[in-house]
């Protein structure tokens, strides 16, 4: 998202410019300007998608491996990684490990 952000402030750096030089290209102006309010509103949906994300999945994925035999505070590989990647402070919990039936010895 620093990146998105980055990319709107220089956008909007360069309509600024072009607003300031003697003759400046209106619809050029328009563009940029237009073009970084939309990163700025697409950056606050997508961290309204990550907040949602963390709320409804977190308690999901605790249940899921409370009903799958987990040991306590591991999460599924997949639901920690999805967890993490959304920004959940990830401090009390572990990502389980998996073992496949022949890793444990079960002929699979």
């Amino acid at each position: 998202m620093d990146e998105a952000k980055d990319l709107a402030g220089r956008l909007r750096a360069k309509a600024y410019r072009l607003r300031i030089r003697p003759a400046p290209n209106p619809e050029a102006v328009q563009l940029l300007t237009e073009a970084a309010s939309e990163i700025e509103r697409l950056r606050g949906a997508l961290e309204k998608a990550h907040q949602n994300v963390v709320a409804f999945c977190a308690p999901w994925a605790v249940r899921y491996a409370q009903d799958h035999g987990f040991p306590r505070d591991h999460l599924h590989p997949a639901h920690y990684d999805i967890l993490e990647k959304a920004g959940a402070r990830m401090d009390d919990f572990t990502r389980a490990v998996l073992h496949l039936p022949d890793q444990q010895g079960d002929g699979g």
